[in-house]
């Protein structure tokens, strides 16, 4: 067993499929009298959320997720869930909304499918079929009170404590039951504990998770990387950083359109399908395609002749 230090981490999306059996995911309110889950303000009922503290309607979105998690995964040992409200990172631009993640990790442990690499207690706990860490809490999570108290994002108000998605989230809300679903999920096994400074391995030992990780261009995955280094840059290179687990990619084109496909036709050197993607700026990409002439520039002076910060010829 290793002990982490909280690892949070931005989200990641998954592809699951409905299980008849089912996980229970219990709720660990860590938050003091009067804050957080147990802050005694009053509000108003909504169709959804029937009580009537600040409080009682935090811990009941909370559980609602984690029920919905519950229902899609399969395990016979209880997954505890450590829940805090609290100050984190804000400013009228941009905020910490939340974040979780694995409390502890395990290796080379009974019924483990892949040998030395890690996996978080809850995962682990499943494939076992006991209790892998014990008397500790699988999962620690957090929230950002400050969105309650205005001081974060302008023109937010609130968080919104609805845990219906078809509920219409009022003009200046942030609708919580979607930030802890998708939270949940880092501390349920869609993290990595590889250092994103570094692309080192936690302990020399690779995650799960980072066996299915993959770099689009080459297909080599992180695990068979040449380098922390070349881990670590592929950690930030966008769109290329892919998932290659085989459940998700067969399922994929249930859910994603086909990729965009430039297809050059001179010179002949380089003719050929590519593989493309869109610009996050500009006008969209109408369906029918688009078709031009592409010039090739060079980039005149600086420490690099590739990123285009100088006058181009």
């Amino acid at each position: 067993m290793k002990r982490l230090r909280p690892i949070f981490l931005t989200v990641v999306a998954g592809l699951m499929a409905p299980l008849v059996q089912s996980a229970t995911i219990t709720v660990v309110n860590t938050d003091g009298a009067g804050e957080g889950f147990n802050d005694p303000t009053v509000v108003a009922a909504l169709p959804s959320n029937p009580f009537t503290t600040l409080g009682q309607q935090r811990l009941h979105v909370f559980q609602t997720a984690a029920n919905q998690w519950g229902a899609l995964l399969v395990s016979a040992i209880e997954i505890r869930v450590q829940a805090a409200f609290n100050p984190l990172a804000c400013n009228q631009t941009s905020a910490v909304l939340g974040s979780a993640g694995a409390i502890t990790i395990h290796n080379n442990f009974a019924n483990a499918p892949v040998a030395n690499v890690w996996y978080n207690s809850a995962l682990a706990s499943s494939l076992a079929g006991v209790d892998i860490n014990g008397a500790s809490n699988d999962i620690n999570s957090q929230f950002n009170v400050d969105i309650d108290n205005g001081a974060c994002l302008t023109g937010t108000t609130g968080w919104y404590y609805s845990t219906l998605a078809s509920d219409s989230t009022p003009a200046g809300r942030i609708p919580l039951l979607p930030v802890v679903f998708h939270e949940l999920a880092h501390g349920l096994g869609f993290q990595t504990f590889t250092s994103s400074s570094t692309g080192a391995f936690n302990g020399g030992t690779p995650s799960i998770w980072d066996t299915f990780l993959a770099d689009a261009v080459t297909g080599t995955t992180w695990i068979n990387m040449a380098s922390n280094a070349v881990r670590q840059a592929s950690a930030i290179s966008d769109p290329n950083l892919i998932w290659k687990g085989p459940r998700v990619t067969l399922d994929k084109v249930s859910f994603l359109g086909p990729a965009p496909v430039l297809i050059v036709t001179a010179p002949a050197a380089i003719a050929g399908e590519k593989v493309a993607a869109p610009a996050a700026f500009g006008a969209a990409v109408p369906p029918a395609g688009i078709s031009g002439e592409v010039l090739a520039a060079s980039d005149t002076g600086g420490t690099s002749a590739l990123d285009g910060c100088e006058s181009l010829t």
